[in-house]
């Protein structure tokens, strides 16, 4: 897939249709039928394809989840085009120029079409360019700034899982090990941190003239 095919179809302000039972999504952009489930009979996507009516993958919050399926050759192969025929922006001014438009909602259907990690960072480029910086946390009232933290959080997620994708076997297993290793040197920490506190409680109840526990006693024997 193109790398900004995504990013195109956000332009176009498109959603994605498929039918029941297809492991194949087509990229459309235009009127839906009045429950927004489904495009009208006589509507062409933009491979053009005239076929049985085609309902919209719906989104669950900031989510879109394609379930396993690709989208169709010609979909692809036409929007690859247009983004080659449209002039990339350069500056600041430029992108806001051509990225103007853009919704949330047209983010969540660029991040589910992301096939990889710089793909995610030209669609969190466009996130920041157009809403700002996300907030740090939820905000707790429902607004806009919490629809934009829920599609960067969205967005984070798609970029780790395609980081995975993307290593190398040996680039897994380094992780692996240095997780492993970390894990260990974790546990070392948090059983010193635990044996300090013994001692330390073992010697105020020696201060206090309390009796001490033999495991006390041979605790602070060889602290």
């Amino acid at each position: 897939m193109s790398a900004h095919i995504p990013m195109t179809v956000a332009r176009m302000h498109g959603v994605l249709v498929t039918r029941p039972g297809s492991r194949v999504f087509h990229a459309y952009s235009g009127p839906l039928t009045p429950s927004g489930r489904f495009i009208p009979l006589a509507a062409r996507t933009v491979c053009n394809a005239r076929t049985r009516r085609l309902s919209v993958l719906e989104r669950v919050g900031s989510v879109l989840d394609l379930g396993g399926r690709r989208m169709c050759v010609r979909c692809s192969a036409r929007l690859a085009r247009a983004a080659r025929r449209a002039e990339q922006p350069i500056s600041r001014d430029e992108c806001l120029a051509f990225y103007r438009g853009i919704t949330l909602a047209d983010l969540v259907v660029a991040t589910a079409l992301t096939a990889t990690v710089d793909e995610t960072h030209r669609v969190g480029f466009v996130l920041s360019l157009l809403f700002g910086a996300p907030p740090a946390r939820r905000p707790i009232e429902f607004n806009g700034r919490q629809a934009l933290f829920d599609v960067d959080a969205a967005l984070v997620r798609r970029r780790r899982a395609l980081r995975e994708t993307e290593r190398t076997p040996d680039e897994l297993e380094d992780l692996r090990r240095r997780r492993d290793e970390q894990a260990y040197t974790d546990g070392l920490a948090i059983a010193s941190r635990r044996r300090a506190d013994r001692i330390e409680r073992a010697m105020e109840r020696r201060d206090q003239g309390r009796y001490l526990m033999p495991h006390e006693r041979e605790l602070l024997a060889h602290a």
